[in-house]
């Protein structure tokens, strides 16, 4: 995977919330046994965790729609996650980053296309 800047994703812009909405499908959650208990992934849990810090950073100025605590949960949850998890790779340092299709670097990522598409199968299995 090249690691790119890019104009999607952004904090706050028309498409920004379906845009991050779309990373973690019917909200990350699977559904695992025989009683279909629901378990949501972790990718899934800190994509949803950096939507809601972005969503908080846009109405920090005003009354936020995302409570304190969920907030405060996510950035604890994400601390965590950074800290376990403890990738390596060495970055390259740019200054000041702008949004155009320019390739930073190359890393060797695990496919979460199949993860989402796992899940959207289980979804769907569970829904029908």
């Amino acid at each position: 995977m090249s690691l790119q800047e890019t104009t999607h994703y952004q904090l706050d812009s028309p498409e920004a919330d379906e845009e991050w909405r779309l990373l973690y499908p019917g909200e990350g959650i699977v559904y695992l046994q025989d009683d279909h208990q629901p378990f949501t992934l972790s990718l899934f849990h800190q994509l949803q965790c950096l939507d809601i810090v972005r969503k908080e950073i846009i109405h920090s100025d005003h009354m936020s729609a995302v409570p304190y605590n969920l907030v405060q949960h996510c950035i604890n949850h994400l601390r965590q996650m950074i800290l376990c998890r403890s990738d390596v790779y060495l970055s390259p340092v740019v200054a000041v980053p702008t949004p155009k299709a320019q390739s930073l670097d190359t890393y060797e990522c695990n496919d979460w296309q199949e993860v989402f598409q796992a899940v959207q199968k289980n979804q769907e299995d569970y829904i029908t």
